[in-house]
């Protein structure tokens, strides 16, 4: 299990976890559990998404997608 805000802190994260899963042929699970986006952005995104609650979803998905691309890259 890795955990990503899709911060470049975070994106090492992912690479280092989807070596090691792969190496063992095991099954990753990517969180995220938290938001890297500022404030202007989230409340831009929220009138954009219909909601903020939308807009939270939105911006997780995006980064579990990025995530999941990376890891399935390596």
């Amino acid at each position: 299990m890795v955990a990503t805000d899709g911060s470049a802190g975070a994106d090492r994260a992912v690479d280092l976890a989807a070596e090691l899963t792969k190496a063992v042929a095991g099954d990753l699970l990517i969180a995220t559990v938290a938001d890297s986006q500022s404030g202007e952005e989230a409340r831009r995104l929220a009138r954009a998404e219909g909601g903020f609650g939308d807009a939270l979803e939105a911006l997780a998905a995006d980064s579990l997608r990025a995530a999941e691309a990376r890891a399935r890259h390596l």
